[in-house]
């Protein structure tokens, strides 16, 4: 019997200790960690004592096949990471963690004064306090040290009048900052403070009003700039504050100012007839200038005839004056409230002169914008100037410059036009203008020495005024990869083997020495002019059309210009 109690007891204490082995799920699952969403990416964007974190890639979109920070980032409430409800970052340096109570795709983190490199982590957490994955990066803020570098605020000038004083500048961005826009303030006579502000867009000029004469003020300047470091422009604008001070005039003494203020003529030159090049005039109180001169439209009976330029020309075209005449230039001033219009002294000046019958345009505002392959490394430009500039860098003969290219499906030099059997071989010249020509000429590579393999033995002159082409040289890497829509329309066709009246030279190529057996040598450079119908063009087109197939890898141009010839 006892026996059967024991076996009995033993069984109820097996039933009521065990549980079976599904019975602890519900306490493991309960008690499991599930880690909160990360943030995709990290991007900092430098800023003024501060760095800006993308924390989302969805804050970037492809432009020009290029990935642009959006100006507007994802908002929190577009933001699902998991279980995460906070952003955290923990700033290298600093005792505490930055934390905000909700997910946000861009940060600013201020305050950071000092130029050093900051690291940074950044990762959610969920509301028990558990952390995502980090992510990480180090940059170093803008900070004031680095604006002594950038703190080059150029000085405006200052033009005063009897009551009133205008401040203008040509230009305030530069390399390394890009001007966004000023505000000013001064007091006026009544003592009343004036403020203003310019726009990004707007002249940079204004005027400070209602000022007594004879008396001094100040001005403060607070020009906004957003500097760059490297090639990178920061992200926040700094203001500069600068004053600047002047004293207004009386009546007289303002006509006194204006005297010797005629505006500056950079030459005068040719386009479509006797030009007059102006320089850039930032005084926005010179409200224009006038040049007289004889006009010989009608030979028989020339006039004193005037042309007004407003401030804003470039040029200003002559139309009738002859070569090698006398002008005359004066400007016209007008302070801001004012109706009277004072005059400057006058300045002369002379149209280009005659030579051998032509006018030899002058080539200061040229440039060669582009070649149709890399010039050769040869051709030692002048002045530091690029080399497919050699062939007008100077008139100066004893110059032993020139603008060199390779001959198709040759290399040398540094020029290669080898790829596809090599591409049509010309320089296209920008004129600047609208230019009138009738003639041009062109001196060799160093006739007497180098050969007639590195001559062009003939060349197409095409024009057009509205150039469509590449801007730069580079080496081809087919013959065809050269789009240029441009509608270039045929001038003349030019073989530098025979003379003016179509006479073959010897061996029918152009002669090492040029002399009146050989070619025209009415100019004074003594060398061929050639004739053209009259063109009005601004980009001519010089292409090679002739050249030795055998000797030589290049063709060089020594100098080459367009003339017009009066006779």
């Amino acid at each position: 019997m006892k026996k059967v109690i024991f076996i009995i007891m033993l069984v109820t204490v097996w039933m009521t200790s065990c549980k079976s082995g599904f019975d602890n799920i519900e306490e493991f699952a309960s008690s499991e960690t599930i880690y909160p969403g990360k943030f995709d990416t990290i991007a900092l964007s430098v800023g003024y004592n501060r760095i800006e974190l993308d924390l989302l890639k969805d804050n970037f979109e492809l432009v020009n096949k290029k990935m642009v920070r959006k100006e507007i980032p994802v908002s929190s409430e577009q933001i699902w990471l998991g279980k995460a409800v906070k952003t955290v970052v923990e700033v290298e340096g600093e005792d505490k963690p930055r934390v905000w109570d909700r997910l946000l795709s861009r940060i600013s983190i201020d305050g950071l004064n000092e130029a050093r490199l900051y690291h940074f982590k950044v990762y959610t957490e969920d509301e028990f306090g558990n952390k995502s994955v980090p992510q990480e990066a180090s940059e170093v803020p803008f900070t004031d040290i680095d604006l002594d570098v950038y703190d080059d605020i150029p000085v405006p000038k200052i033009s005063p009048s009897p009551f009133s004083a205008t401040l203008s500048w040509l230009d305030i961005s530069n390399p390394l900052m890009t001007y966004v826009g000023m505000q000013y303030e001064y007091y006026d006579m009544e003592n009343v403070l004036r403020k203003g502000e310019l726009l990004p867009d707007e002249e940079l000029n204004f005027n400070m009003q209602n000022l007594k004469g004879e008396s001094n003020y100040s001005v403060d300047v607070y020009v906004r700039v957003m500097p760059f470091r490297g090639e990178v422009q920061i992200i926040d604008t700094i203001a500069f504050k600068r004053t600047y001070s002047t004293t207004t005039l009386n009546e007289q003494t303002y006509r006194e100012w204006c005297r010797d203020k005629a505006r500056k003529v950079a030459t005068v030159g040719w386009t479509q007839g006797a030009t007059v090049f102006w320089q850039v005039e930032s005084d926005p109180t010179q409200i224009f200038s006038v040049v007289e001169y004889t006009d010989y439209t009608n030979p028989e009976n020339p006039e004193q005839a005037s042309v007004k330029a407003l401030r804003t020309d470039a040029i200003t075209i002559l139309p009738g004056a002859r070569p090698g005449q006398p002008i005359t230039i004066h400007s016209i001033y007008q302070p801001p409230g004012s109706i009277a219009e004072v005059p400057t002294d006058e300045r002369k000046y002379t149209t280009l002169s005659v030579v051998n019958g032509m006018i030899d345009i002058d080539r200061t505002f040229w440039k060669n914008v582009y070649t149709s392959v890399q010039p050769a490394t040869d051709g030692k430009p002048q002045n530091g100037r690029p080399f497919q500039d050699a062939c007008y860098d100077g008139s100066d003969l004893s110059i032993n410059s020139f603008l060199s290219l390779s001959k198709p499906s040759k290399s040398s030099g540094g020029s290669n036009n080898t790829a596809g059997g090599g591409r049509k071989v010309y320089f296209v010249l920008d004129m600047g203008y609208k230019t009138t020509f009738n003639s041009f000429y062109w001196i060799h590579r160093t006739a007497s020495g180098d050969g007639q393999g590195l001559m062009w033995w003939g060349v197409k002159l095409y024009g057009c005024n509205d150039y469509l082409g590449l801007r730069q040289f580079t080496n081809p890497v087919s013959a065809a990869d050269d789009p240029d829509p441009s509608a270039w329309e045929l001038i003349k066709d030019i073989n530098f083997g025979e003379d003016e009246k179509g006479v073959l030279f010897p061996s029918n190529k152009p002669p090492l020495n040029y002399n009146p057996v050989y070619a025209p040598t009415n100019h004074s450079r003594q060398t061929p002019v050639y004739n053209l119908p009259e063109c009005n063009y601004r980009f001519v087109k010089v292409e090679l059309s002739k050249y030795d197939l055998v000797n030589n890898s290049n063709v060089g141009v020594k100098s080459f210009n367009l003339c017009f010839k009066t006779e």
